[in-house]
């Protein structure tokens, strides 16, 4: 599952700005479940299959700073002045030792997400190979 999300870091305002900005950064990222570690049953009496499968984790992740903008309070982009947007977002994680991929592994939604689709993907899956019975597919995540 491919997810897409900005980081936000607020800029302490100069002597000459009236308003506070913001610098915002996007991220782009990719959760992965890897099918080499599932355990399949089987119980073809029932007619069940169940899948146990480690749940899907944050694969790769990429801080695009070509696309940083700075934008004030009502989200009009600011021009940087002497500096690049993209040399002032690298300067800031630098700065601030920002740790994307903890921010987004906490982030409660893009998990349960994956975890939603790793899941409807698996069951599409099984009733592809089972194409003219009725199977009953359940995926467990394990830790």
């Amino acid at each position: 599952m491919k997810i897409y999300d900005t980081i936000s870091i607020p800029q302490a305002p100069t002597e000459d700005e009236e308003s506070s900005l913001t610098l915002v950064i996007p991220v782009n990222g990719v959760y992965t479940a890897d099918l080499q570690l599932a355990e399949i049953i089987t119980d073809q009496q029932r007619g069940t299959v169940r899948v146990r499968i480690p749940r899907p984790e944050l694969s790769d992740f990429t801080v695009d700073y070509d696309k940083a903008k700075l934008v004030d309070e009502s989200g009009v982009v600011i021009s940087t002045g002497k500096m690049s947007t993209p040399e002032l977002a690298r300067s800031q994680f630098e700065e601030k030792n920002i740790d994307v991929r903890e921010q987004i592994n906490t982030n409660k939604v893009f998990s349960e997400n994956a975890a939603e689709t790793a899941r409807l993907k698996i069951i599409s899956a099984v009733m592809a190979v089972n194409p003219y019975e009725n199977v009953e597919t359940e995926v467990e995540f394990i830790e």
